[in-house]
């Protein structure tokens, strides 16, 4: 392709599982930030790589169909979305290949995947942490660990009021001289806030009023405030409770500010009922919830089928305590927690169905060792990484296991992650 001084014409034929435009420069791969499938774009090279380059636009030359204006000022900056500069039908799209092209890469080629489901994509994070620094709140920048300041609306993947207490927490820090400093707010589907300031040494009860004062004076939303050091993992309650409760999938739940819950409501109903539909088509006994956090899996399974058994187990001790509270809550009694490490089965216990829900490390080959040695009829894996969850699922055929269906989620809207949803059954369940 012709280049003049330094700049490239090309035309984007693809986009990766970042959200980078794919193009070719003399039959080498080139990946361009911010691009869609179709741009045509002059684009200078940032750096070369032996088997690929990277680039950065330049100019749009005819923009691709799938492109829309970009109603965030600081998208390039922030790192927080990759996907903001192309329709939405267009990211569902992307999401679903994406985890295509990972079972490929493990010569899955024939897993049947579905359309992603799509949930509203703005405004749907019930959960964020910020960075204050110098009065001001923000994100990280894209690779670095320089704040990308929040102004006017502030981030509309964030509830409104979001950016409005953080604003006033940041004003705080800086009256009062309190150092690195961070804000992780919680909201309830009903709206509640729930907010946890993490500090660098605790402030001074003259300046946790003021906090006070500031972040909840006025605001019937914020149910409760606490403060940490940073590290500590212990938490003082200075206003209301430090607790969130929240009526969701049919259960009465409550959680601490730590405790993991998914990020999006809407679309962690849809990743429930795509579970509940794999469940129901297994005719499973017994579930094992692994890696189950504060159990919401297992917990709604439960009440979905009262006469079936359950166990979750999980390395988290903080969230196996909420577990088992939630379970006592809503009366419960076919589902037990236990502490500990997800690939030791608790003795007893012979499930014929099991949820996964690992890190984005996916499951090591001890939990690998450890299904196989029980062979469970079905196995449900939901994951955050396709490649991880690509990789397992190809360890898992290889010893006896075939893959069913495939069902990707777009829990994280305008970014390049996806959630997706896995079933498979053991091979001699289908000869």
């Amino acid at each position: 392709m012709a280049e003049e001084n330094g700049i490239v014409r090309v035309e984007i034929i693809d986009v990766n599982s970042r959200g980078q435009g794919i193009a070719r420069i003399d039959g080498k791969v080139t990946f361009v930030p911010f691009s869609a499938k179709g741009d045509v774009l002059d684009i200078r090279i940032t750096k070369e790589h032996k088997n690929f380059s990277e680039g950065e636009i330049a100019g749009m030359v005819t923009p691709s169909r799938d492109r829309v204006p970009s109603d965030c000022p600081d998208f390039v900056k922030c790192g927080g979305c990759s996907l903001r500069h192309v329709s939405y039908r267009s990211e569902g799209m992307i999401k679903k290949a994406t985890v295509e092209g990972a079972l490929r890469k493990f010569g899955l080629d024939d897993a049947p995947v579905q359309d992603a489901l799509m949930p509203c994509p703005e405004r749907y994070r019930n959960k964020a942490t910020l960075r204050i620094v110098g009065g001001k709140f923000g994100y990280y920048g894209k690779s670095t660990n320089t704040i990308v300041p929040l102004g006017g609306a502030g981030c509309s993947l964030l509830p409104e009021e979001f950016c409005s207490i953080a604003r006033d927490a940041a004003e705080v820090a800086g009256r009062n001289g309190l150092r690195d400093v961070s804000i992780t707010l919680r909201q309830s589907p009903d709206g509640g806030i729930l907010v946890l300031l993490t500090v660098g040494e605790m402030p001074d009860p003259a300046a946790e009023g003021d906090l006070v004062r500031a972040v909840a004076g006025g605001r019937e939303k914020v149910t409760g405030i606490a403060v940490e050091v940073e590290g500590s993992q212990r938490e003082r309650v200075i206003f209301g409770s430090g607790v969130m409760e929240l009526r969701q999938f049919g259960l009465d739940l409550a959680l601490s500010p730590r405790s993991f819950f998914q990020v999006n409501y809407e679309g962690a109903g849809m990743l429930l009922d795509v579970i509940e539909r794999y469940a129901a088509e297994t005719g499973f006994s017994e579930c094992a919830d692994l890696f189950c956090g504060t159990g919401v899996w297992g917990l709604a399974l439960a009440k979905r089928f009262p006469e079936k058994r359950f166990y979750g187990a999980d390395i988290d001790r903080g969230a196996i305590r909420d577990a088992k509270g939630n379970a006592a809550r809503n009366g419960l009694r076919n589902v037990r927690f236990f502490a500990g490490d997800a690939s030791r089965i608790p003795e007893g216990y012979a499930p014929d169905l099991v949820i996964l829900d690992p890190p984005r490390r996916g499951c090591s080959d001890g939990m690998i060792a450890a299904l196989v040695g029980i062979m469970p009829e079905n196995i449900i894996y939901v994951s955050c990484d396709p490649f991880t969850m690509a990789r397992d699922a190809a360890k898992l055929t290889e010893r006896g296991y075939v893959i069913k269906e495939v069902t990707p989620v777009d829990m994280f809207p305008r970014t390049e992650h996806v959630e997706t949803v896995v079933r498979l059954s053991r091979s001699d369940m289908n000869s």
